[in-house]
Parts: C-alpha cells; structure tokens; sequence
C-alpha cells in the first residue's frame, strides 16, 4: 500500500538557554586511613577523626562526622551476592593435545 505524504514543515521555534547554574566548591573526599576487626578497639584507638577521615570496621565503612563529632557509618564496602550468571559455550577441543617421547622423535 502506498500511502501518499505531504510537504516537509518549517523548523519549530527555537528555545531560550537557560543560565548555567553555579559552581560549588570540591569537596573534602575521603581518606582510607586503616582498618579494625573490632569496633571497641576502633573507638578505644580512634574516639576522634579528621575530616575525611575512614575506616574499615568490621567491614563496614566509618567517617568522622566533624559537625556532628562522632563516626558514621554510612554502609558495607561488601554488597549482597549476585545471581548465577548463565553457563558458557562449550569451549573448542583441545585437537593439538599430544605428547613427545624419545619413540615419536627422529633425529
């Protein structure tokens, strides 16, 4: 079926640019400074950080709050499992698995 079509219509009108917003100032980052099985040994070694200042504790993550003054601990470094992926292709025979003895040598 050929369905007949009309002229191509004039380009639409053109939108105003909106201002660029501000820029803010780059943070403080973090800074891995050592890691605790235990987190009594932690508090005990550490009752106070610098700011940017983190820990691994118990494997979970621990930053000095310096407004606040105290250790946050914003979540695991270690996420759930993931699913099984899928199982691969069969992989190609290995056609060129043979071994050398003095029999098959001639010299």
């Amino acid at each position: 079926m050929n369905v007949p079509t009309g002229p191509t219509g004039g380009a639409g009108p053109t939108e105003p640019t909106e201002s660029t917003g501000s820029t803010e100032p780059t943070g403080t980052g973090i800074r891995m400074v050592g890691s605790y099985n235990s987190s009594e040994t932690f508090i005990a070694e550490h009752p106070t950080g610098e700011i940017g200042d983190t820990y691994l504790v118990e494997g979970y993550f621990n930053s000095w709050n310096a407004e606040a003054k105290i250790w946050n601990n914003p979540g695991s470094l270690i996420g759930p499992a993931g699913v099984d992926g899928a199982t691969g292709p069969i992989g190609i025979p290995d056609v060129y698995n043979f071994s050398i003895t003095p029999a098959n040598i001639s010299l």
